[in-house]
């Protein structure tokens, strides 16, 4: 985990790494690579995007290179190099355990540049379980990007 200044970063080793893929994406593949994170201080103050013009608490970006590069560094220099999924975050009161390792080092990095080793987070514990639906009608046969 590393305190960038503008965001921390999240740097997967190679074996934490999985692909992603999809119909739209004419048959590329991207490995996450790495994960940025940025928030402000207050709810609606911290993402980088909008939606209606409606700010968030917070933004992740889990940042995927297209594997015919051989890493982030060229695939950004491309046009269909670099694959990023924002995710907006909405503040709550809950804690959650899955990002408790995060959490933590977060109080070790507090100057820029500041770094510390993090234990292995289970990303897919994030993700709502397979067959899930919000809305109604409710079938058990959506599945999340993962």
């Amino acid at each position: 985990l590393v305190n960038a200044g503008e965001s921390l970063q999240l740097q997967l080793g190679a074996d934490l790494s999985g692909e992603f893929t999809a119909s739209f994406l004419k048959e590329q593949r991207f490995a996450l690579e790495l994960i940025t994170m940025h928030w402000g201080t207050e709810p609606m103050n911290g993402s980088e995007h909008t939606v209606g013009g409606v700010g968030y608490a917070g933004e992740v970006h889990f940042i995927h290179r297209n594997l015919q590069y051989a890493n982030v560094e060229l695939a950004l220099k491309e046009p269909n190099g670099v694959l990023t999924l924002a995710v907006l975050l909405n503040e709550s009161h809950d804690d959650n355990p899955t990002l408790a390792p995060i959490v933590d080092g977060i109080t070790q990095i507090v100057y820029k540049g500041s770094e510390c080793a993090v234990q292995r987070v289970d990303l897919r514990q994030l993700l709502p379980p397979a067959g899930s639906k919000f809305t109604s009608p409710f079938y058990g046969t959506k599945d999340y990007l993962s």
